[in-house]
C-alpha cells in the first residue's frame, strides 16, 4: 500500500490582522478511483477537516488517516463517497503552532480556546489551498475532545461566511470523537462542568522524583509518559507521534535563569486546561450542533474508558433521541476503545458514518454497533 503522503502548510494571518499563524497539513489518500469512460457509477470525493483534542497536536491523525487509506482500498467500492484528502489543523498553542507563534502567544494576553481554533481551520478553508474539482467540495468536519467543540464552531463560521462571500464547500456530515458539546439530561443540569474531564486526564506525580510537564530529553519524557495513563493505553504509532510533535526544546526566552529541563509539552498544562474548561465555548457548540443535525448528519463516537464518555443512562438517553437540546444524531459507541487507542476502529467507524449518513432511528444505530 502506497504511504501516507503529507505536505505542510504555515498561513500567515497577520497582514489580516489576525495575530496567530496557522500551521496545518495536507493528506492525500491514495485510492483507485472509479473509471470515467464508459458508463460508471458516480462517486463523491470527500475531504476531511480535523482538529485535535486539547494537549495534542494535528499529526495526532496521521494513524487513523493511515488505517483509513487501506480500509478504502479493500472496499473497493466505487459506488460510495470516498476521502481523497484530508487536511489536520493545529491549535495556534499546541504542536507545530505553539513554536511557530511563540513570540506573539507571549505578547497577546488573551487565552486561546476553542473559537480561536475554528478561525484558524476557517482561514484555511479560505486560503483556496483544499482540492477543488470545480464543483462545490464535500467536507467532512472531525473533532477529537475539544476539538470536536472546535469542529462544530468551524462548520458553523463556514456556514455563515458562506453566506456573503462564496465558497466552494458543502458540509458532508459531522464526524465527533469523544465530544464534549453533548448536553444530556443530566449533563445539561450540570451545567457542563468539564473539570472532572481535566482531572481525570493528569496523573498523580511524584514531584521529587518526576516532572509533567518537562524532561531531559525526548527519550526520558516518552519513557515517563508511557508508564502512566492515557499515553501507556496509546497506540504505538500515537505515541511516538506525540514525543515528535507533543514535545519540544524547552524556551529559552521565557526564563529568566536556564530551565533545569530541555525539553517540555508543546502545548502548555494551563493552555490545556484552558480548553477543556471553557463551558461556555462547548455549550455554544452543542446549541450550534443541535441546530445543524436537522440538516446534516451528526456522528458521535465514544471510546466506553474515555474520561469524556458519558454514563450508561445517559448514553440511554442519547441513543433515544432524548438530548437536551433537540439534537438528531448516529451515536456509535466503540468497546474499551479511543481515538488514541485504536485509531483502526475509529477509521472504520468513519467509514460507516459516510455510507450511512442518517441513523436517526434506536434500531439503526444498534445495527451500526454490530457491525463494528
Amino acid at each position: 500500500m502506497t504511504k501516507l503522503q503529507s505536505e505542510a502548510f504555515t498561513l500567515d494571518r497577520r497582514e489580516f490582522g489576525q495575530p496567530l499563524q496557522v500551521t496545518a497539513k495536507r493528506y492525500t489518500l491514495r485510492v483507485r478511483r472509479a473509471s470515467t469512460k464508459g458508463r460508471q457509477p458516480h462517486q463523491e470525493f470527500v475531504t476531511l477537516i480535523l482538529a485535535h483534542d486539547a494537549g495534542l497536536h494535528k499529526e495526532q491523525w496521521e494513524p487513523f488517516l493511515e488505517d483509513l487509506q487501506i480500509l478504502q482500498a479493500d472496499s473497493g467500492d466505487h459506488t460510495q463517497p470516498i476521502v481523497t484528502e484530508a487536511w489536520s489543523v493545529d491549535c495556534p498553542n499546541h504542536g507545530e503552532g505553539a513554536i511557530v507563534n511563540e513570540d506573539d502567544l507571549f505578547l497577546n494576553s488573551a487565552p486561546v480556546g476553542c473559537v480561536e481554533y475554528a478561525r484558524s481551520i476557517l482561514s484555511l478553508l479560505e486560503s483556496g489551498l483544499l482540492e477543488n474539482s470545480g464543483s462545490p467540495r464535500s467536507v467532512i468536519f472531525g473533532g477529537h475532545g475539544a476539538g470536536a467543540t472546535s469542529a462544530v464552531l468551524a462548520a458553523h463560521l463556514l456556514r455563515e461566511r458562506r453566506a456573503t462571500r462564496p465558497l466552494p464547500y458543502r458540509i458532508h456530515s459531522l464526524f465527533l470523537l469523544d465530544p464534549l458539546a453533548i448536553k444530556t439530561p443530566s449533563i445539561d443540569a450540570r451545567s457542563l462542568d468539564f473539570s472532572s474531564h481535566r482531572n481525570s486526564s493528569i496523573p498523580t506525580v511524584n514531584r521529587e522524583t518526576d516532572s509533567l510537564d518537562a524532561w531531559p530529553s525526548k527519550a526520558a519524557a516518552l519513557s515517563s509518559l508511557s508508564r502512566r495513563a492515557p499515553w501507556k493505553h496509546w497506540d504505538s504509532r500515537c505515541l511516538d507521534l506525540f514525543g515528535e510533535h507533543g514535545l519540544r526544546a524547552r524556551s529559552q526566552s521565557l526564563y529568566l535563569d536556564p530551565p533545569v529541563n530541555d525539553v517540555e509539552l508543546s502545548c502548555s498544562i494551563v493552555c490545556k486546561d484552558f480548553m477543556l474548561d471553557n463551558a461556555a465555548e462547548h455549550a455554544v457548540a452543542s446549541e450550534i450542533m443541535a441546530s445543524m443535525s436537522a440538516q446534516v448528519p451528526v456522528h458521535v463516537v465514544f471510546g466506553e474508558e474515555s474520561p469524556y464518555c458519558p454514563s450508561n443512562i445517559e448514553l440511554g438517553s442519547l441513543s433515544e433521541g432524548r438530548s437536551a437540546n433537540g439534537l438528531k444524531y448516529a451515536l456509535i459507541r466503540t468497546s474499551k476503545a479511543g481515538h488514541m487507542e485504536r485509531p483502526t476502529i475509529m477509521a472504520r467507524n468513519l467509514l460507516t458514518s459516510i455510507r450511512h449518513p442518517r441513523q436517526d432511528s434506536p434500531s439503526s444505530t444498534v445495527e451500526v454497533q454490530a457491525r463494528l
